[in-house]
């Protein structure tokens, strides 16, 4: 199953092809305005791979939370790609991609900065399989969220930016991976967990962004072969 997945939910854009377990190709950027970067990421990873929209089997989207923009600007690019090609969409919550990312066992905590002086937190027990929520996603203070984790291996720019957090610097700088999307989207395809086309990012809070209108579905759909 050739899987394209994608993770707009950072400064940080990451994009990936597999091919059932095997990754195929990979590209990341780190962008200002994801509404100009996403389209030639994503065109450069099918490149990498040397395909075309209409030969995915399924595409993968970081719901979030993370950038209203980034995020909504991914969710469109998905549906577009997914529903106009005829092909499966599927979402995973970027901190639960974000968690997943470590590859250890244990709880790992992903603690992302909200603005406004808050984070993006949940709390996931890493094993075999899927990863299995603790703490569904919240915004807090980020005094509080170190409250609600305690005892859990923290990722996450969270831990640069808020001194209410501590960790590992290299854990800091981690963003979600569309690698790790991939493989956890081919899981939940699995078990028969298809996006509905009504799905929606995870925002916790309620968001100030407006959709662009610049269609960049439209693009990629209609790339020459």
């Amino acid at each position: 199953m050739r899987v394209l997945a994608f993770d707009t939910s950072s400064q940080r854009a990451s994009a990936a092809v597999l091919d059932g377990d095997s990754l195929v190709a990979r590209q990341e950027a780190d962008v200002a305005r994801h509404g100009k970067a996403l389209e030639p990421l994503l065109r450069a990873v099918l490149d990498a791979a040397g395909l075309a929209p209409a030969d995915l089997d399924l595409v993968a989207v970081g719901l979030g939370p993370g950038s209203f923009t980034g995020t909504r600007i991914g969710m469109a690019a998905a549906k577009g790609l997914a529903f106009g090609c005829g092909i499966p969409l599927v979402g995973v919550g970027s901190l639960e991609v974000l968690a997943a990312g470590v590859g250890d066992s244990g709880r790992v905590a992903p603690l992302v900065d909200a603005g406004r002086g808050r984070v993006y937190g949940a709390l996931y027990e890493l094993g075999t399989g899927r990863p299995v929520t603790r703490l569904e996603p919240f915004d807090l203070p980020p005094d509080e969220a170190v409250s609600r984790v305690q005892g859990a291996r923290v990722v996450g720019n969270g831990i640069l930016r808020h001194e209410a957090i501590t960790g590992d610097a290299s854990d800091g700088e981690r963003t979600p991976d569309a690698e790790v999307l991939g493989r956890l989207a081919l899981l939940r395809h699995a078990a028969g967990e298809i996006a509905p086309p009504g799905l929606e990012p995870i925002y916790v809070r309620s968001s100030d962004a407006k959709l662009p209108a610049r269609a960049l579905t439209t693009q990629l759909s209609t790339k020459p072969s």
